[in-house]
This record gives structure tokens, C-alpha cells and sequence, in this order.
């Protein structure tokens, strides 16, 4: 399996790992260390291949900056709603990041949804 399948794959789970590890009420720093992980990267790993940022450092810092945005977007959506939850944001989260590598998955010849190669 190439790395670009492996990191789309990696970022399809990881909400809905996140979500299991809140359901299965795993030991607490864990929740907050995967939690934090996913929120301040995986949605924005996974529209960085939309995007193309040329070094690492460049795709670190939109993955943050993409990530936090939607977390921001998500919760004032939910709010405005009435009906803002941890549970519900984390649900939108992994559903957008999903969305975006399913994507990804599904586009032959795409760059990969990691981070790119250090020689770019």
C-alpha cells in the first residue's frame, strides 16, 4: 500500500479513534493528548493536499492554522444552533476530516495527505 493511502487512511480513523477513546472513557491524559492531536492537525492534514505547501515547516503551520479555524467555525455553528457539545463538535470534526480523505482516496495520482517530502 503506498504512503499516500497509508496517510488518507490514517486521517479517515483518527476522529473517529478520538471518539472511541472519549466513549470507551480511556485514562484522561490520553483523551487530552489525542484530542488536542487531532483537533490542532488532522482537519487540516487533510485539506492540505487542496492547497500544496511546498516544505514542511509550511504545512505544519496551515495544518494548525486550517484546523483551529474549522474547530472555530464548528463551534459557533454549534452554538448558534444551541446545541454546542464536545461530543457533536468532535463528531464534525471527524466527519469534514473524513470527508476531505475520502477525497483524497478517491482521486488517483493525488499528492499525499501527509505532510511532503523534505527534498520539495
Amino acid at each position: 500500500m503506498s504512503r499516500r493511502r497509508l496517510a488518507d487512511l490514517a486521517l479517515l480513523c483518527s476522529g473517529w479513534a478520538v471518539l472511541g477513546l472519549m466513549a470507551a472513557s480511556a485514562p484522561v491524559p490520553l483523551r487530552v493528548v489525542a484530542t488536542l492531536a487531532f483537533v490542532g492537525f488532522a482537519p487540516g492534514l487533510a485539506l492540505r493536499p487542496r492547497f500544496s505547501p511546498h516544505d514542511r515547516l509550511e504545512a505544519y503551520v496551515f495544518a494548525l492554522a486550517a484546523s483551529l479555524s474549522l474547530a472555530v467555525l464548528v463551534s459557533v455553528g454549534l452554538a448558534l444552533a444551541h446545541v454546542l457539545s464536545a461530543w457533536l463538535g468532535l463528531t464534525c470534526l471527524a466527519g469534514i476530516t473524513s470527508f476531505a480523505a475520502l477525497l483524497d482516496l478517491a482521486r488517483p495520482g493525488a499528492p499525499p495527505a501527509g505532510l511532503p517530502a523534505a527534498g520539495r
